[in-house]
């Protein structure tokens, strides 16, 4: 009988021990630091520049709209679009490209990259698309990761043409189309999702940053990098701003 009384209590206290211990897990995760966010603007002392490409017409797809010059592009009030902001190094606590579960998308319209920016991370698979109904070819630019070069043909009644590739090393890759000389793009390889585009008045978040003190990056392909240090609070939005001289 006391052999009995000795194995239920064992058993009990077994369960009680798992329960708690579910309990300090759950606890952990209930007690993790709430994140914070950082926001700012871009600005080019040279104010608003939209400069027009020169383009010759092919096939009635390229050439029949104005296409931007997009190596700098800036608002009335200097705000510069294109830049890419990011946190400098590691980040301790926060998101990792493993949580971000859409694949970026560089397509191709209108004998334009779009959009001429994109973030992407390490080994993340990047979709190229062709919607224009004539040939490119798509060839990458970059000191440490393997050249892509691909045709990429249409066929009338056929698919769109699609590729996908991705980049083992973190740095900016300049995308080409070798058939039309005026087209580039960017792929920006970031080691973590914590970097982001300006959009067309030079504004950026980045959001769900956890609570503590970083280097910011801006890179910008005509204007170079900068930095600055910044400081996140639980549940505050910390404001950056950088500013790049007129060229």
């Amino acid at each position: 009988m006391k052999r009995n009384i000795f194995k239920t209590t064992g058993w009990l206290l077994g369960i009680i021990a798992i329960l708690a211990f579910g309990q300090s897990y759950t606890a952990a995760k209930q007690t993790l630091p709430e994140y914070g966010s950082i926001s700012g603007k871009v600005i080019y002392k040279g104010g608003s520049v939209h400069k027009l490409k020169s383009v010759i017409m092919d096939e009635n797809t390229c050439g029949k709209h104005d296409i931007l010059d997009e190596s700098i592009v800036s608002a009335t009030d200097g705000g510069l679009q294109w830049a890419v902001v990011s946190i400098e190094g590691d980040v301790p606590g926060g998101i990792g490209w493993s949580d971000i579960k859409e694949v970026p998308v560089l397509d191709q319209k209108g004998c334009t990259f779009l959009p001429h920016v994109l973030v992407a991370g390490v080994n993340q698979p990047v979709a190229i698309v062709n919607q224009d109904h004539t040939l490119h070819n798509v060839r990458t630019v970059s000191m440490f990761n393997d050249v892509f070069s691909k045709a990429q043909i249409y066929f009338p009644g056929g698919p769109e043409p699609h590729d996908t590739t991705s980049f083992a090393e973190a740095e900016p890759v300049k995308v080409v189309c070798d058939v039309h000389g005026w087209m580039e793009a960017w792929v920006y390889v970031a080691e973590t999702p914590y970097a982001v585009v300006t959009d067309e008045n030079g504004n950026f978040t980045l959001n769900n940053v956890p609570p503590g003190h970083y280097t910011l990056d801006v890179w910008h392909e005509k204007l170079g990098n900068q930095k600055i240090s910044v400081t996140v609070k639980s549940g505050e939005t910390a404001h950056a701003a950088f500013t790049y001289d007129s060229l």
